[in-house]
């Protein structure tokens, strides 16, 4: 089978970015892979020497096209990098990969910020029905704040990308549902994101690398990977590790990101962590996964949530660290026992509080039931096979659709069943026992 997958990938500094890199070396071990992306020139020397790479506005050409099987687009909230995939996917359809199952930061940067206000009115309508017009036109008149600043769940507008494509694949069991409830005759497939690398690190392995970093080796190391925004809770774990402090001063917190919308310098003066905390700024991939091999403890909190899974959280377990993770949406799906999960409430700070100070007995054994977990549905070859499975059912589907409506075609027109008034009829009843 060849598959045309557009996607980021480096240099754009994207987490979906490093996801298809390392998605993309495993799937072309079975199968054919054409990326499109709109920087031909990727940094990985490994993918470029391997795989053909080709401008999003190749797929426009039919002659290219039709030399694929099947495309699939991934598809996240970050207008920049996603811009020129939607437009392919929604001029020609696919199979659509969402990595956010909301997607309203998306859409206000392509219709708010280029000055088409009726366009996200449009929008907001054709997902939302009346509700999701008057929320917009309320929005944009003054009367209320932005939707997506604690609604993003109410108003995902996604609707207008679910129904252009062919088959979805998402990342939970609750994206999975929350798609459903929009379009029930789509194949969706489920498939956990991946972590590359399954191994839980040595007491010498972690030094060495702490070494490399300059991070002292007896100290409780913790950290908070990836883009680094007040929606990742950063200020309220720094508001607990300033009480934490009182009870054990040999940590250090590791912000492994670009820093966005926080005055971090000046909350570290104010709550007396600056000797305590290290801000990397952005970093590659392979510092990035340094950083959390040195890590004991990590925080993967998000509020509110775009209904997306963490590609670091999937990277953390896969690691075998104790993971502190906000009780919503996607993350509500794993264990309790394998991740520590902290409500989303005026209390936030203080449950981050105390579950670092039950930690000291507890930290081992969630260690060893993270790494399980991770081996078993974090493993890259294993998730592999699932993508393989899809993309086989999903073109398999395909043909047999074809050729069904070929049949049906060629049964209503040899029944001489062409009046326009009937076959509208007909549409409608097909239409009905579809969604019934």
């Amino acid at each position: 089978m060849k598959i045309a997958y557009f996607s980021p990938m480096n240099p754009e500094r994207s987490g979906i970015s490093d996801f298809s890199e390392e998605l993309v070396a495993e799937l072309c071990k079975q199968c054919e892979i054409e990326i499109f992306t709109s920087n031909k020139n990727i940094s990985n020397n490994s993918i470029k020497n391997s795989v053909i790479v080709h401008s999003i506005k190749d797929y426009y050409t039919e002659s290219v096209r039709k030399k694929f099987d099947l495309a699939v687009f991934h598809v996240g909230n970050n207008y920049q990098f996603h811009k020129e995939i939607v437009e392919c996917f929604m001029k020609f359809g696919g199979v659509l990969e969402l990595h956010d199952i909301a997607l309203h930061h998306y859409l206000a940067e392509e219709t708010i910020a280029q000055g088409k206000q009726n366009q996200y009115v449009q929008i907001m309508q054709y997902c939302h029905g009346e509700k999701g017009r008057c929320r917009a036109e309320d929005f944009l008149a003054g009367r209320k704040t932005a939707p997506w600043e604690k609604e993003s769940l109410e108003f995902m507008v996604n609707k207008h990308l679910v129904d252009r494509a062919e088959g979805i694949i998402v990342h939970s069991e609750f994206a999975k549902q929350t798609i459903r409830g929009i379009r029930r005759d789509v194949p969706i497939y489920v498939i956990e994101l991946h972590a590359s690398e399954l191994k839980m690190y040595t007491k010498e392995e972690k030094d060495k690398i702490k070494d490399k970093l300059g991070i002292p080796k007896n100290y409780l190391i913790m950290g908070a990977f990836g883009y680094a925004s007040k929606e990742k809770r950063i200020v309220q774990i720094l508001d607990a590790l300033k009480k934490y402090s009182k009870h054990n001063k040999q940590f250090y917190f590791l912000i492994v990101g670009k820093v966005a919308g926080i005055d971090i310098e000046k909350i570290l003066r104010e709550y007396g962590l600056v000797d305590k905390v290290i801000v990397t700024g952005f970093v590659d991939l392979d510092l990035f996964k340094e950083y959390m091999i040195a890590c004991d403890v990590a925080f993967n909190l998000r509020y509110p949530t775009q209904g997306e899974s963490s590609a670091s959280l999937a990277r953390l377990l896969g690691m075998g660290k104790t993971v502190f993770v906000s009780n919503i949406g996607t993350f509500m799906e794993y264990p309790d026992d394998v991740v520590i999960k902290i409500a989303c409430d005026k209390q936030e700070s203080q449950q981050i509080y105390e579950g670092l100070l039950r930690l000291s007995s507890e930290i081992q054994a969630y260690q060893e039931r993270a790494y399980r977990y991770a081996l078993i549905n974090n493993n890259l070859e294993i998730n592999c096979k699932k993508y393989i499975k899809c993309f086989s059912n999903l073109i398999q589907n395909s043909i047999e659709a074809e050729g069904f409506e070929d049949k049906l075609l060629d049964t209503i027109f040899d029944m001489k069943l062409t009046d326009s008034s009937y076959v509208d009829r007909l549409f409608q009843k097909i239409r009905f026992w579809m969604e019934s």
